[in-house]
């Protein structure tokens, strides 16, 4: 049931005529989206128990999970290119507030370039100034969160027994991001490379076919022409250039005897 919910996440916004290539793509961004889904809805029971402390994180949260929810929409309606930049934009977005509230100790803001790297893997090419774009701008945001807390505190402060239990989740929000981008890739590499092993499978059978049967059209091509015995019979000094450009030539030549000759 769960595995059945997954896949028809995974192939929202895909039909027949999707492109193989733009089919990877918004695999991955729909695998990513329900990552980010999961990971938040995880963190609102921890949120919910310090509530007293987090009750601004819990807003960002559910912006998240209501960014990807617009994002499953606009998938499946075919929006794609729309669903990326709004993907991208949340994820920067998210970041940017959750370490504005928690700090760079949490090392939040290093899922930044979760989201450059995010940004090669589900933009298609034909978007690729965007794509430049949200590198460039998650980049300058991750640089001005560095610079901001030189001179500014975070907005939430927790208990000293609770920070360390903070940075532990995000670090294990960290990791299975990075996992689940790994992971992906190899799925998505090990699929094209499957893919690519049965597209040259079916063009060596139809290349074999097409070679067996032009090498059957030579040999009624040999069939058709003089024999040697029957040449130097009629022509004892005789010499024959014809060499075919591949299996079957595109000439032939014919020898005959008439009453006048041959």
């Amino acid at each position: 049931m769960v595995k059945r919910i997954f896949f028809r996440i995974l192939n929202l916004g895909i039909n027949e005529k999707t492109n193989t290539s733009t089919v990877k793509n918004i695999r991955v961004i729909n695998a990513m989206g329900a990552l980010a889904i999961a990971c938040h809805l995880s963190a609102i029971p921890f949120i919910l128990y310090y509530y007293e402390f987090a009750k601004p994180a819990l807003f960002v949260c559910l912006f998240m999970i209501a960014a990807m929810l617009l994002g499953f929409y606009f998938n499946s309606r075919y929006w794609f290119k729309t669903t990326c930049v709004l993907g991208a934009l949340a994820a920067v977005n998210n970041i940017f507030w959750f370490t504005i509230l928690l700090g760079t100790e949490a090392n939040i803001h290093f899922l930044m370039p979760a989201v450059m790297i995010g940004a090669f893997y589900y933009f298609p090419y034909s978007l690729k100034r965007t794509m430049f774009l949200i590198i460039g701008f998650s980049l300058v945001v991750f640089i001005f969160l560095e610079v901001w807390f030189l001179y500014h505190s975070p907005i939430l402060i927790f208990p000293e027994t609770v920070m360390p239990i903070v940075i532990l989740y995000v670090d294990f929000a960290f990791c299975v991001t990075v996992f689940g981008f790994m992971l992906h890739g190899y799925l998505i590499f090990h699929d094209s490379e499957q893919e690519l092993n049965t597209k040259n499978d079916q063009l060596n059978q139809s290349n074999q076919k097409i070679i067996s049967s032009i090498e059957y059209a030579q040999r009624i091509q040999s069939s058709l022409l003089p024999s040697p015995a029957y040449i130097k019979q009629l022509i004892p000094q005789n010499f024959i250039i014809w060499h075919p450009r591949d299996i079957v030539g595109g000439d032939v030549y014919y020898l005959g005897r008439f009453d006048n000759g041959f």
